[in-house]
């Protein structure tokens, strides 16, 4: 295996590792992201006139989950486009390329960042999913018995629409070393390893 390889498998590792540890145990600034969202949606449930501050505040969320996906589907479309060429048709019915040809190392360095891409969209939706089903429940009188009812789901949908969020973000991010890695090997795996190194030290620590 050449050189080129071992830097693509460094590469790829490293935002898989980073995106593992993140789903199973979030990092502090989620954490504290989280407790704020919890916080602000349950301050809102507590003084009269506040439903359309809330749907407006969540409205804002909306918009950019639908702006992450947007930009998600349009990268996914266009590297799809790019590559075309150089995925022949009979890799699906006869084994994909071995990763130490330079073949196989253009075909799973685009596949990498595809199915990163594909992921941030997903998620994006998720994250719009939930957004919206908080925003119905922010969007209730304060004093009503519907809104008391419908609080705790409003909580929990609020949560997990910033979990998702986080991580289609983060997907996002973590594909850009992949790309660079199609101009130089070295670039993007210099490029992971320090986006890797800030993130878990510096971006994701709550100060």
């Amino acid at each position: 295996m050449h050189v080129d390889s071992l830097l693509f498998l460094l590469t790829a590792a490293l935002p898989l590792l980073y995106l593992v540890r993140h789903s199973v145990w979030a990092p502090s600034a989620t954490r504290a992201h989280t407790r704020l969202r919890q916080e602000w949606f349950a301050a809102i449930a507590q003084h009269k006139g506040t439903e359309v501050l809330g749907v407006q505040t969540l409205r804002n969320s909306l918009m950019s989950c639908t702006m992450t996906a947007t930009t998600a589907t349009l990268a996914f479309m266009g590297g799809l486009t790019l590559t075309q060429g150089h995925w022949p048709s009979q890799w699906w019915h006869h084994g994909f390329p071995p990763l130490g040809t330079d073949q196989g190392l253009a075909f799973w360095n685009a596949f990498a960042v595809l199915v990163l891409l594909a992921l941030a969209f997903l998620t994006s939706m998720l994250a719009a999913r939930n957004y919206h089903h908080a925003g119905f429940v922010a969007g209730m009188p304060v004093e009503s018995a519907a809104r008391r009812s419908w609080q705790s789901l409003g909580e929990r949908s609020l949560m997990r629409a910033g979990l998702y969020y986080s991580q289609s973000l983060r997907l996002m991010i973590w594909a850009v070393p992949l790309a660079l890695f199609y101009i130089h090997s070295l670039l993007g795996a210099a490029t992971a390893v320090a986006l890797f190194v800030s993130m878990w030290g510096w971006l994701d620590v709550d100060r």
